[in-house]
């Protein structure tokens, strides 16, 4: 899927503008344009959504956190990139590092690599990879199985500094015991533009559903 995005300050709004590569149909086509106004029109769908996105960025945020004393680093070399070579470290778990919560036990059962650009002290790259079963509650509440990867990807753009450009997750494991859990989330980012500071979510999606030589009209006479 291909989507247009807008990050705003009261959050990322989205559009939908092609699946498999070929553009959506005019049915499709209208269903977006259908949520958009849904979403623009009832403040509550965006107050609900926003606060999903708030607490998913908040423990993103948490993890990151306990990275420094989760994991054990060695350097393993150098990697060259589109920005210039950058330091490659291999990262193990802290055998002394206690989670303090059930989420961060994940933790304690991943190693990886980690990328970092030197000048910009800017992490590029993390992969990592679930090794052993991580449980949660004694494996009643759920369990991560082994094999389980997540990659990250950073790029510094020639407009917007440092953004996202990849976000890869395979999770495999299980819930309450019985129920089977199976992600695979894989996003590419790319083609980054300023758009103005002061763009509230209801003028995103108003930018979202125009036309594109209006949208590109529209942000030179907002900037």
């Amino acid at each position: 899927m291909t989507k247009q995005i807008v990050e705003t300050p009261d959050g990322g709004v989205a559009r939908l503008i092609a699946i498999g590569g070929k553009p959506l149909g005019a049915t499709q086509s209208q269903q977006e344009i259908t949520r958009l106004e849904t979403l623009s029109a009832d403040p509550t769908i965006e107050a609900h959504r926003r606060r999903d996105e708030i607490r998913d960025a908040t423990r993103v945020q948490k993890s990151m956190q306990l990275l420094p004393t989760a994991f054990l680093y060695r350097y393993i070399g150098s990697a060259p990139t589109s920005n210039g070579p950058v330091i490659r470290l291999a990262f193990d778990p802290n055998p002394t590092f206690t989670p303090p919560d059930f989420e961060s036990r994940v933790l304690t059962g991943i190693r990886g690599e980690i990328w970092i650009d030197p000048d910009d002290i800017r992490v590029v790259r993390i992969g990592s990879r679930i090794f052993k079963p991580v449980d949660y509650g004694w494996g009643i509440l759920g369990t991560l199985y082994p094999g389980a990867t997540l990659q990250i990807e950073q790029t510094k753009t020639s407009t917007c500094g440092w953004q996202l450009a990849h976000l890869a997750l395979h999770l495999e494991g299980k819930a309450l015991m019985f129920k089977s859990v199976h992600i695979v989330t894989d996003e590419t980012a790319s083609n980054y533009q300023w758009v103005p500071s002061g763009w509230t979510y209801q003028d995103a999606i108003r930018w979202l559903l125009q036309k594109p030589d209006e949208q590109a009209n529209s942000k030179r006479t907002r900037y």
